[in-house]
């Protein structure tokens, strides 16, 4: 029922929003039904339009109420990390840690050499990319966010009209787009790192496997009418989901005698039960909130 522009800004504006972010797996499900959507109604969707949609993603899986339960750190806090060269801004998400989690993707940048041969694109140029479009995002919201104190995971997820307004001005200018041409994207588009983004750009499946990142290997949708950066804080999910992704390829195409000793430890990009991604991504609520998104 709702038009693709207007419910693409309210569920990105959500998901970034410090009072809205509490309630991600369920913002989260409520993208995934978005990306997979075939066709789109004509009504714009509004900051009230909010907490209805939420309600029904914990109506149809309420075991999404067990990944509700805490509020992670604040997006307010400018926490910068570096980005080919550049400083980046981080969401924080349900990471305690953040600045850890990119070390440790960073960590993975000695799969480089071989990456490169095989995708022409790395780890490096990965990170590059998904940090940079999560900065753009926040740097373009953040000027609307509340001063106030953080919410609390009992409290209504809400945004405002100004939060909604400017992702929908994010959605016109092209700030989530997924394409080498798109301001955020700061490369040549014949680079790797533009190989990294097409790479890295496509459709959820409908089920995702246990333990899987939240869009599978993808940091940026392939969608009706037209792909869109995940938001900034699913980008630290969905880059580990994509290093794991390709560390496991590695496995699968090098003989054993060619493995580092270390190289059968546990994947660096599996995931926190706390966000388990099982419990985004049943085939119930992924196939009832798809009929709201779409009808």
């Amino acid at each position: 029922q709702f038009d693709r522009s207007s419910l693409l800004a309210l569920l990105v504006a959500a998901a970034l929003s410090p009072t809205a972010c509490h309630r991600l797996p369920s913002i989260t499900v409520l993208l995934r039904a978005f990306a997979r959507s075939k066709s789109f109604g004509a009504l714009a969707a509004s900051c009230d339009d909010l907490a209805p949609l939420l309600d029904l993603a914990r109506l149809t899986d309420p075991q999404l109420a067990e990944v509700e339960d805490f509020v992670g750190g604040d997006p307010r806090l400018e926490v910068t990390t570096a980005a080919d060269a550049q400083r980046a801004r981080l969401h924080p998400s349900g990471f305690e840690h953040p600045l850890l989690v990119c070390d440790q993707l960073r960590l993975m940048q000695v799969l480089d050499p071989v990456l490169r041969n095989r995708f022409e694109f790395g780890v490096e140029d990965l990170v590059d990319v998904a940090l940079t479009a999560g900065s753009a995002q926040l740097e373009y919201m953040s000027p609307a966010w509340s001063h106030g104190p953080p919410a609390d995971f009992t409290e209504i997820a809400f945004v405002t009209p100004r939060e909604v307004d400017l992702a929908a001005a994010m959605v016109g200018e092209r700030i989530l787009e997924a394409d080498a041409d798109a301001p955020w994207f700061r490369w040549a588009q014949d680079g790797p790192r533009a190989r990294a983004l097409r790479w890295v750009t496509g459709r959820p499946a409908k089920r995702l496997a246990r333990g899987g990142a939240p869009f599978g290997g993808f940091v940026a949708a392939a969608a009706s009418g037209g792909s869109f950066v995940l938001p900034a804080s699913l980008m630290l999910w969905s880059v580990g989901g994509v290093v794991a992704d390709l560390e496991h390829r590695l496995r699968a195409t090098d003989p054993p005698s060619s493995r580092s000793p270390s190289s059968d430890s546990r994947e660096p990009g599996k995931l926190s039960k706390r966000f388990a991604a099982e419990l985004w991504s049943s085939k119930r609520t992924d196939r009832l909130v798809s009929g709201v998104v779409s009808r």
